[in-house]
């Protein structure tokens, strides 16, 4: 069930909305694992090299890194339920992940090896279209979120944020929001308590 659920959102990505193939749903089940992860685990540790893309069918996750200079974690990201987890960067150059990737909850997750995809791109030009559709996904996000934190102000970041993921601050720590955010964890707070407007 769980592995439908990925290839039907595979199969709502492609631009003529084809219905993934027999022979290549066969290859993509042999390689895809199910696997549940307790909160707080690490997805990947910062020194890693990613062998793996991740699908959430339940759980969300958080991306940071720990800055030595002043002993905190940076938050870079969030994914959340129907998100694919790639940390793009080091899916396209192979090199070590620099960030770590955490379960902010009990979490059911699909795997797939990276090495198990390239051959697929050869054997399925469809499958190729999906995987580059799938890392557009992500770099749009990524481009997305950077363009609001130089171009909205705070209120307006947070506002976003929750529009879009109500369910985040009963998921993830003020502070590490505050950080994705660009703001102080106290005018955060203020922001959802309404004493700012």
């Amino acid at each position: 069930m769980e592995v439908a659920q990925l290839l039907s959102s595979l199969a709502l990505l492609h631009p003529q909305r084809k219905p993934i193939s027999a022979a290549l749903e066969a290859d993509l089940r042999s390689i895809i694992k199910k696997r549940r992860y307790k909160k707080k685990q690490l997805l990947l540790h910062e020194d890693q090299v990613p062998e793996q893309v991740w699908y959430i069918i339940k759980g969300t996750t958080r991306m940071y890194y720990y800055e030595s200079e002043t002993a905190r974690e940076i938050t870079t990201w969030f994914w959340h339920e129907g998100d694919f987890i790639i940390p793009l960067r080091e899916f396209i150059t192979g090199h070590e992940h620099g960030e770590n990737i955490e379960l902010l909850e009990d979490s059911l997750l699909l795997s797939i090896p990276i090495k198990e995809l390239w051959p697929l791109c050869k054997k399925y030009p469809d499958y190729q279209i999906l995987q580059s559709i799938v890392l557009d996904i992500n770099k749009a996000r990524a481009y997305t979120h950077l363009c609001r934190l130089l171009s909205l102000n705070s209120k307006q970041r947070y506002e976003k944020l929750v529009e879009e993921h109500k369910d985040i601050f009963s998921k993830a720590f003020v502070k590490d929001i505050a950080c994705f955010l660009n703001v102080h964890p106290t005018y955060l707070s203020a922001l959802r308590t309404g004493r700012l407007r």
